[in-house]
């Protein structure tokens, strides 16, 4: 099912604040703070205001918290909304039943990131934490926590250097020592066969062991952050981004859901900070993390 909203609904989350600067403090635990600046693409120089972002993808610890959380509060309707459907393990020409037995549940996959969720678990999520930290920091700038605009993605991601492929500052998959810098499927020659005058990676593909030692996904503070410190936005899982469509007269813009940055199942290719794909529905290759827009003193 196409998730689209009209923007009155969630317009929660995605109230700005025009403020620009340094951060005031120190970044609450597990967040980075994005300075203000602007990044041009395809000749177009967009601003962007400062941020917090959380570090790395949230996990299936902190997404558990969470839900049990709910469930105190006797918030039903949200828990189930909320709730993973780990029978999306299910992948065709595979056996993942180890994963939808243990992968949310297990303490094993504790700092693994949390798949499997809707867009509107993600932003129950989002404002869940933010009343949070509101609360602990006595800052209702929290309040606003929200998934993030994907242009703010995408500028979080290249961490002020612009025109890069991959988060970590190139457009190479290894670093000098030949080391895998992300968790992608890396697959070998075996995979690969044509269809035509096209290549397709073969659907066996799906079970074999990739060469960045990960079956999966990996830990969410794994492989090489960027300037930001921000861990694994290309590759590992995809995450959550909202695009606004342009507003037409009379009439409230669009607000559609989508995945950016590539997957544990993803090619080299494809986990390219630019990588979008729609998301459609809860899925093992998509999880999120958390931003809100910041306000700075002068």
């Amino acid at each position: 099912m196409k998730h689209v909203f009209q923007l009155s609904v969630f317009s929660v989350f995605f109230v700005f604040n025009l403020s620009f600067g340094k951060s005031p403090y120190k970044a609450p635990d597990g967040f980075s703070f994005i300075p203000a600046g602007s990044m041009t693409s395809n000749e177009i120089t967009s601003s962007y205001m400062s941020m917090l972002m959380a570090r790395h993808e949230v996990t299936n610890k902190e997404y558990r918290t969470f839900l049990n959380d709910l469930k105190t509060q006797n918030r039903n309707n949200d828990y189930l909304v909320a709730l993973p459907d780990s029978s999306k393990w299910d992948l065709p020409g595979t056996d993942m039943q180890s994963f939808a037995d243990h992968y949310f549940s297990h303490p094993a996959y504790d700092e693994y990131p949390v798949v499997n969720i809707t867009a509107e678990g993600a932003l129950l999520y989002c404002q869940w934490l933010g009343e949070k930290l509101a609360l602990k920091h006595s800052n209702d700038q929290f309040k606003k926590m929200r998934l993030p605009l994907e242009s703010e993605w995408i500028y979080a991601a290249t961490a002020g250097h612009e025109r890069v492929v991959y988060s970590w500052g190139s457009s190479r998959l290894k670093n000098e020592k030949g080391a895998y810098m992300a968790n992608f499927k890396v697959i070998g020659d075996e995979f690969i066969r044509t269809n035509g005058d096209k290549l397709e990676v073969a659907g066996d593909a799906y079970v074999s062991y990739s060469l960045d030692n990960n079956f999966v996904t990996a830990p969410t503070s794994s492989y090489y952050p960027n300037s930001y410190n921000l861990y694994n936005m290309c590759g590992n899982v995809s995450e959550l981004v909202v695009r606004i469509s342009d507003r037409i007269e009379g009439a409230d813009p669009e607000i559609n859901f989508l995945a950016i940055g590539g997957s544990w199942n993803s090619t080299g290719y494809d986990i390219r900070i630019t990588s979008v794909v729609e998301f459609l529905e809860a899925n093992p290759f998509t999880g999120f993390r958390p931003v809100v827009t910041w306000k700075v003193e002068s």
